[in-house]
């Protein structure tokens, strides 16, 4: 027997209305329903991501900027470093030590350490942006960039694309080998080292076979006090540095003088590296093997006032 159209509205109008069963996925009409549309009517589109190479609403006052002042980019302004992060899809990665020096005076002190002519031939390491690669190519006679992270070598191609006394390495600096690239011919190293790496580097190209004549780097300021420290309070890197040369403090560089800031202050350090090894120590025919723990030798050895931690051994030259 069929309803009456009387019962069946009743019917429906006494029936619970539907709710969602959980642990059952919507249907599209009720995620229409639950977000107060239609189900003809469209959802909006969410805002398109920036891609590489779009301009910012906020870059275009640091772009006018450029334009008046003209020349290239100056790279030590923050904003206009952001910007061609911006640009180039890209942003520091603190996990590689990517802290991008943004201070005029600091990047000249650092030059005016390394004391360049038109004659020098000039090695850097993590150039970064190309900052520093930059004021070193105003001044010296030829410039090896070395830079490992690929995701900023276009910017650092692009800083320096109006010199041609620049040569751009892709590579890990600790497999950078000084004699094929310079030979037998002096060479300076200036750089703005990654925290992290500093021992590493600094251990490389000093016991290379072909040694810088002279080193200027921005470390950490605790490593820099460390590497000029008076005997009694050097540390094992310390002790190893001032076996091949003569370390001196140029200057201490606040934290904001870095994008992004990192937690520490840093300090400039120039090395000159002897020309007889061991001249300074009276110990010519020994060499300084790294370790982080050795036993004290003779009181002849470079290390002979150090703690027994802290000391590093001395063996016969080969």
């Amino acid at each position: 027997m069929n309803d009456s159209p009387d019962r069946a509205s009743r019917t429906s109008a006494n029936k619970p209305p539907r709710t969602h069963t959980p642990g059952r996925a919507p249907r599209p009409a009720q995620r229409a329903r639950s977000a107060g549309l239609s189900s003809g009517t469209p959802r909006p589109r969410p805002p398109r991501r920036p891609s590489p190479g779009d301009i910012a609403v906020s870059d275009v006052d640091v772009l006018l900027a450029e334009a008046a002042r003209g020349g290239p980019p100056d790279l030590t302004d923050p904003r206009v470093v952001r910007r061609i992060l911006r640009q180039h899809g890209l942003r520091p990665n603190k996990g590689f030590g990517q802290h991008l020096l943004v201070d005029r005076d600091a990047l000249e002190a650092i030059v005016a350490a390394a004391e360049l002519s038109r004659e020098d031939a000039v090695l850097e390491v993590g150039a970064g942006m190309g900052v520093l690669t930059e004021a070193l190519a105003e001044r010296a006679r030829r410039v090896v960039a070395v830079e490992l992270e690929r995701e900023i070598l276009p910017v650092l191609q692009e800083t320096v694309a109006r010199f041609s006394n620049v040569e751009i390495i892709p590579r890990n600096l600790l497999a950078v080998q000084p004699e094929t690239i310079f030979g037998a011919a002096p060479y300076k190293l200036v750089a703005n080292l990654p925290y992290y790496i500093t021992a590493p580097t600094l251990r490389h190209f000093l016991e290379a076979a072909s040694r810088p004549s002279r080193l200027v780097v921005m470390v950490q300021k605790e490593v820099a006090e460390r590497l000029v420290a008076a005997p009694g309070d050097l540390s094992l890197l310390g002790v190893s540095v001032q076996f091949y040369g003569q370390p001196r403090l140029m200057r201490i560089v606040p934290a904001a003088s870095f994008y992004p800031p990192p937690l520490i202050d840093s300090a400039i350090v120039r090395v000159d590296v002897s020309r007889m090894l061991g001249s300074r120590s009276g110990a010519n025919s020994c060499t300084i093997r790294w370790r982080t723990t050795c036993r004290p030798r003779a009181r002849s050895s470079p290390a002979g006032s150090m703690r027994p931690r802290s000391t590093p051994r001395a063996a016969p030259r080969p």
